[in-house]
């Protein structure tokens, strides 16, 4: 995915990006467990969380960091209880690129897996597409959708890419 190299032990197809986020969350997550996720973002984040008991924790998207994450926030979001980091980059609904070795840093430094939703990687305002896998795999999923990029909103076709402790 975006020139980063992955083998078999890399990579799943899937029947799309969202509903393979939740069976993700579903096996990762247990009741009482924490997961960060950006807010605004997709409302399936937090109701995917909710739905396993987890609690969601929304990591506020503010005009003030250019509608950016902020890491500095993250940082202090993070509990022993944290499980999970979703980040979606370019964003929706502001259309940002968030800094995705930063968030991959921060998961790691934690032994947080960070789930990098890149349904939108094709639609950056300037510039290539970017992946978190470009960071390494350790710790991340990339977890790409063809419904947005290849317009096929019909055809439930996707991937996820990582580590392959996690995949």
């Amino acid at each position: 995915s975006r020139g980063t190299a992955y083998g078999p032990a890399n990579v799943v197809v899937t029947p799309g990006g969202k509903p393979i986020m939740f069976y993700l969350i579903l096996a990762l997550l247990d009741e009482g467990d924490e997961a960060i996720y950006p807010d605004p973002g997709f409302p399936i984040y937090r109701s995917m969380i909710d739905f396993v008991g987890a609690k969601a924790v929304p990591l506020p998207i503010r005009e003030e960091n250019e509608f950016r994450l902020d890491i500095a926030e993250l940082e202090s979001l993070i509990t022993p209880r944290t499980r999970l980091l979703i980040i979606n980059s370019p964003a929706n609904p502001t259309g940002r690129l968030d800094d995705l070795g930063a968030a991959a840093t921060r998961g790691r430094r934690h032994g947080i897996p960070v789930f990098s939703d890149e349904c939108y990687v094709e639609f950056t305002w300037s510039g290539r597409g970017r992946t978190i896998l470009e960071h390494g795999h350790d710790g991340v999923l990339a977890v790409h959708s063809l419904s947005k990029r290849s317009n096929l909103a019909g055809t439930r076709v996707g991937f996820y890419a990582g580590d392959p402790d996690v995949v």
